[in-house]
């Protein structure tokens, strides 16, 4: 993918929101393309997090340790930013779903430019809390509606 058209679709990535022009170039300068194929594995539970994706094309599968879909992730979404974030190792594996083309930003490089500039930092990761305060509410939504639906169910459940 070009360069030019590269930084055109980053500005519009919500976790780099608010950066200036400047800011998102030194960003993209940090950032590697990488591909995978439909299938391919991009990490697995228990890896080290050291590294997120934020999604140029295709879509990346999210499942727990035991094989169950958590989310699909598609264009503009990121992948892996917890626990880069924490240090932890990674709480579920991703696989492409489809191919995909990614941006791979890794923690020790965000560090180094957030050193220089704390402005990408205040942005950066004011816009990844942003987004995981929404997973965690849209979250929250399900699993009150999956109670709902079990304790309706109870109730309708002769005994």
């Amino acid at each position: 993918m070009n360069r030019s058209r590269t930084h055109s679709i980053v500005e519009k990535i919500p976790v780099f929101k608010g950066l200036s022009p400047d800011q998102v170039q030194q960003v993209l300068d940090i950032c590697s393309e990488r591909h995978f194929k439909a299938g391919q594995r991009v990490c697995s539970a228990g890896d080290e997090s050291s590294e997120f994706f934020v999604i140029l094309s295709g879509t990346l599968e999210v499942r727990t340790g035991a094989g169950v879909a958590l989310a699909a992730i598609r264009r503009m979404g990121v992948v892996g930013e917890m626990g880069m974030l924490t240090g932890r190792p990674r709480s579920a594996a991703v696989s492409a779903s489809a191919d995909t083309t990614v941006l791979r930003l890794g923690k020790d490089d965000l560090d180094r430019v957030i050193e220089a500039d704390k402005d990408i930092g205040l942005h950066v990761y004011r816009n990844l809390a942003q987004i995981l305060c929404d997973r965690l509410r849209n979250s929250n939504a399900y699993l009150e509606q999956f109670f709902f639906t079990v304790e309706e169910l109870s109730a309708k459940t002769p005994e």
